[in-house]
C-alpha cells in the first residue's frame, strides 16, 4: 500500500537534477500545460470539464507510458501519476522496459520521492522517504 503524500515542487525549483534535453523539454511542457512532440516523445494535455484540472498523457514511440492527473475542486484534490510499460493487445501484449522508457519515467518522477530502479533485470519503485523498494507493475499509481 502506498501512503499518500502531498508534494508541491515545480521542475524549475530543482536545478540539480540531470536530464536529457528532450526530458527537460518534456517537463517544461508538463509544467506549462503545453502540448509537446519531439522525436520519440510527446506530451498531450486534456483539460477536465467540471473540474479545475488537467490530465496529461506522456507517450514514447506512440505508446502511453504515463498519465499525470492534476485535478482540484473546492473539497478535494487529486495529484497522481500512473506508469505503464506494456502495450499492444490483450492477446499480444508487449513489454518495453528499456533504458529509454526508464529514463523518461525517472524524468517524470525527478521532483518526487520516487525513482524507478533495476536490479537483476527486474524493475522496482524506490522511495527516498522510506528508503524502501516495491515491485514495479504496469498501472502503478504514485502520488505526484
Amino acid at each position: 500500500m502506498i501512503e499518500a503524500i502531498q508534494i508541491e515542487i515545480k521542475p524549475t525549483q530543482n536545478k540539480g537534477v540531470s536530464m536529457r534535453k528532450i526530458e527537460k523539454n518534456m517537463m517544461d511542457a508538463i509544467e506549462n500545460k503545453k502540448d509537446f512532440s519531439n522525436g520519440n516523445t510527446s506530451v498531450t494535455h486534456f483539460f477536465v470539464s467540471n473540474f479545475e484540472g488537467v490530465k496529461t498523457q506522456v507517450k514514447l514511440h506512440g505508446n502511453l507510458i504515463a498519465i499525470i492527473t492534476d485535478i482540484k475542486t473546492d473539497s478535494w484534490q487529486r495529484n497522481d501519476i500512473e506508469l505503464n510499460t506494456t502495450f499492444g493487445t490483450v492477446t499480444k501484449p508487449m513489454t518495453y522496459r528499456t533504458n529509454t522508457t526508464k529514463s523518461r519515467l525517472n524524468a517524470l518522477l525527478a521532483y518526487t520521492p520516487w525513482k524507478i530502479v533495476q536490479k537483476n533485470f527486474e524493475w522496482f519503485v524506490h522511495s527516498s522517504m522510506t528508503n524502501q523498494m516495491m515491485p514495479f507493475h504496469d498501472g502503478i499509481k504514485l502520488p505526484y
